[in-house]
């Protein structure tokens, strides 16, 4: 695997020289001072058949990847289902419906339904927000088991789904972005364990594509889907409010305000007290914290708090910058910016990186490119080596914040080859 690897980053990297002429003018000379016709058209072939190799290869590359993880994740899903995150979701959703939604933070509750459910599991606190109960309410029709994998596939569909919305409409695109989606092991993980990542993911590309179309209502709304997991796009909306995207945060206030007067009169005030105390006793948790830049650098809390605001600043200028222009760069900016600063995450979290990875993938600065694809080949260590993931997206962070903002959703000219 490690061969596969090294194979797929040195792809990426040299990727964006598998363009023009313009990009590696050394090979060639200078073919603006070539004369004669003949000349030129070969040299024209030349750089149009190294392009096409160029492609085939990476495509190779990344496809040999994608084969192996989805190869890893197809053989982990017959057992998945008894030691997935769903467990939570799917025991909350059963006492919401039998118990009353007031009841669903009553860990006395969870674990007694939990051992009814799902026999192996011995302890699982569900410490989400209402709205994931209710997303798998519907599931609890069915068998525990094949509840899990009906929302399995639902979650691999929208991890899919979502690199095709993000990709411009090449058809070279969308098969990249496929690929890169296909073969992260973080989305693959994702997948395993049932998680809501993919999700919240595909509701800011949702977003920006309805911004970009000038259905700022309907983005907003699409957009309030990151209440599912907010710390993974908790800067998202603040950069809306700094891009002057008005409508867009009202239609997202309007629409999180109706979900929480829903909440509180479904839960009641004692049991969104019982909410704040769960999340309270897993705020400390080391194993959550370890993917933050703030955990990497140390130095105790006020300088993980000092850093924690740098990253939130930094990861916001772009959507200043963004104002009346595409806002594509400034919500991959705040969306990584929330990732990094975020003391809470898991493992299969990581995968919202592929977001900002996709958009960068799209900006015709090389170095903002490279990057991306280096912490793309980061996510699948991000278990082992988080410290290397973190560094990489700061990495990145650091790049959206120096690169122009030129760009927020490119449109390809089927004329001119990609800039990947």
């Amino acid at each position: 695997m490690s061969v596969i690897h090294a194979r797929a980053s040195a792809l990426w990297t040299l990727a964006p020289f598998f363009q023009t002429g313009l990009d590696c003018p050394s090979i060639v000379g200078h073919p603006g001072k070539v004369r004669g016709a003949v000349a030129r058209a070969q040299i024209r072939s030349f750089l149009i058949a190294r392009e096409r190799l160029g492609r085939a290869v990476l495509v190779v590359a990344l496809a040999e990847i994608a084969l192996w993880c989805q190869a890893v994740m197809i053989l982990q899903l017959p057992h998945a289902a008894d030691v997935s995150d769903y467990r939570a979701y799917d025991v909350a959703a059963r006492i919401g419906l039998q118990q009353g939604w007031s009841h669903i933070y009553d860990t006395a509750l969870q674990l007694r339904v939990l051992h009814a459910y799902w026999p192996g599991a011995s302890h699982l606190d569900y410490i989400s927000l209402p709205i994931n109960a209710w997303l798998v309410a519907p599931l609890t029709m069915l068998p525990p088991h094949t509840a899990f994998a009906v929302f399995a596939a639902i979650a691999w569909a929208a991890l899919l789904f979502a690199s095709q919305l993000a990709s411009p409409p090449d058809r070279w695109f969308r098969v990249v972005f496929a690929l890169l989606a296909l073969g992260s092991l973080s989305g693959a993980a994702t997948v395993v364990f049932g998680q809501v990542s993919g999700l919240v993911m595909l509701s800011v590309i949702a977003s920006w594509r309805l911004l970009d179309a000038d259905h700022e209502w309907w983005a907003g709304v699409a957009l309030a889907a990151i209440t599912l997991k907010p710390q993974l796009a908790l800067l998202v909306p603040i950069a809306l409010v700094l891009a002057g995207r008005w409508r867009a945060v009202a239609a997202f206030a309007a629409t999180c305000g109706v979900l929480a007067a829903v909440a509180v009169v479904a839960v009641g005030l004692p049991g969104l007290g019982q909410l704040l105390r769960l999340d309270a006793s897993y705020t400390h948790d080391p194993s959550t914290q370890v993917w933050s830049l703030s955990t990497l650098i140390g130095g105790g809390p006020a300088i993980g708090f000092a850093l924690q605001a740098m990253v939130a600043v930094i990861a916001l200028v772009p959507a200043w910058r963004a104002r009346n222009r595409p806002i594509g760069m400034a919500l991959a900016a705040a969306v990584g910016g929330s990732l990094l600063s975020s003391v809470y995450l898991h493992g299969m979290d990581l995968a919202v990186y592929l977001f900002p990875i996709w958009v960068a993938a799209q900006q015709p600065w090389v170095l903002l490119r490279v990057v991306s694809g280096i912490l793309w080949l980061s996510l699948d260590f991000d278990v082992t080596r988080p410290r290397v993931t973190a560094l990489v997206a700061a990495a990145l962070l650091a790049a959206y914040f120096l690169s122009p903002m030129r760009l927020g959703s490119q449109r390809t000219n089927p004329d001119v080859g990609p800039p990947i």
